[in-house]
């Protein structure tokens, strides 16, 4: 009898094998402004132009979503050096500094001038572990940003501000006032994505960091609320928001009498763990001010947007493409397949959007004559000082 389930499961995957092969002609396409900028980058991302082919037996995007989600939970498991940092209004955020295990007796020991790669993720996410593993043999310095209320303990009445820029800009000052030789990358996942947009709009030119990655993220805020996640994603994703809002509630930051029922909307959610917080007159002003589709258009950064076709858990995005592929600095890659921060590749389903992450930044700091400039934050320094 195990013969014989043996023998199916090989023939299984072999058929797997044999279909992926035959649809690797129209995996993906990559969008992107022709000009000097984007030419020069491109030209030395030659796995990005390869494009993506997806592992033949995880080609499902429930499966690419569900190993990818497996893995950010029960792999988080590195060594770190944690600083909890204060806000402006009192509220506190984390960074987790990846620490290599076999750092000491590894020749490629990174140093303080090394770049730093600025990971901000959310439930549904990659494999943190894989991720700061490569990043560091690449020659990163990986740092974990957290959200205030993830896994932060709360000092304010305001709870997790997943689409605010403001602390992300505020933890973005920090790491470069103590790394001021040190290049700033970031790479955002899902929902932790929306405040690199942010920042990146409201930044503009003035940004400090020098390159971004996108890896399905939320762009329009207005249509996700609104529209909501696809199921089965959506009762997980609303069950998430609302066991937050509950930790909240037991600070007395929030009425007695605001009670999150069953059947709430995330929109409803969101706006009783935020109307009290905020300094805006309504919870719509907020989505108005916060929106990451409305910050795509000021984007002076190169950055990357990397999303799936097949993606079961976010509605369709399209008005927001629109707007993003009208950026000059913007470039966008989309698969026919990979899921919800999935985009496995290999037999053993490794991450694609790893290596394709450290091939963009690198090619980024290759270019610096035509994308750096001395940053004015205070003083001048020359980018060529920190290679």
């Amino acid at each position: 009898m195990a013969i014989e389930i043996f023998l199916i499961l090989i023939a299984l995957l072999s058929f797997l094998y044999v279909r992926s092969k035959l649809k690797e002609s129209s995996s993906s396409k990559l969008y992107w402004k022709k000009n000097k900028r984007n030419s020069a980058i491109l030209s030395q991302c030659e796995e990005l132009k390869a494009g993506y082919q997806p592992t033949f037996w995880a080609v499902n995007p429930h499966i690419q979503t569900i190993l990818g989600s497996i893995a950010h939970f029960f792999n988080h498991k590195f060594n770190y050096r944690r600083e909890n940092i204060q806000m402006r209004d009192g509220g506190t955020i984390a960074l987790e500094w990846y620490i290599d295990k076999e750092f000491v007796h590894d020749k490629q020991v990174l140093c303080n001038t090394d770049p730093i790669l600025i990971i901000s993720t959310w439930a549904l996410g990659p494999d943190i572990t894989s991720l700061c593993e490569t990043a560091f043999k690449g020659g990163f310095q990986p740092v974990i940003y957290k959200h205030r209320g993830h896994d932060v303990p709360l000092t304010t009445r305001q709870s997790a501000a997943f689409f605010d820029a403001d602390d992300f800009k505020e933890a973005v000052d920090y790491i470069h006032n103590t790394n001021p030789f040190c290049d700033l990358f970031a790479l955002g996942y899902s929902l932790g994505a929306a405040p690199i947009i942010g920042y990146l709009g409201k930044r503009g030119k003035s940004s400090l960091v020098n390159a971004a990655i996108l890896v399905s993220s939320t762009l329009d805020m207005d249509i996700m609320l609104n529209s909501g996640f696809k199921a089965p994603y959506k009762t997980i994703i609303n069950h998430f928001f609302k066991q937050m809002v509950k930790k909240c509630s037991c600070f007395n930051f929030f009425n007695e009498d605001c009670e999150i029922q069953q059947n709430d909307s995330l929109y409803e959610i969101l706006c009783r763990s935020h109307w009290e917080a905020d300094p805006y007159d309504s919870f719509s002003d907020w989505i108005k001010v916060n929106n990451p589709a409305a910050s795509i258009r000021n984007i002076r950064t190169p950055t990357l947007f990397v999303n799936s076709l097949d993606d079961p858990v976010i509605e369709d995005n399209s008005p927001a493409y629109v707007s993003l592929r009208n950026n000059p600095y913007c470039l966008e890659i989309v698969t026919d397949t990979g899921g919800h921060c999935g985009f496995l590749d290999g037999i053993w389903a490794s991450p694609w959007t790893d290596r394709i992450a450290v091939e963009f930044y690198n090619s980024v700091l290759n270019c610096r004559s035509l994308i750096l400039s001395p940053v004015k934050n205070g003083f001048t320094r020359l980018r060529s000082m920190t290679r």
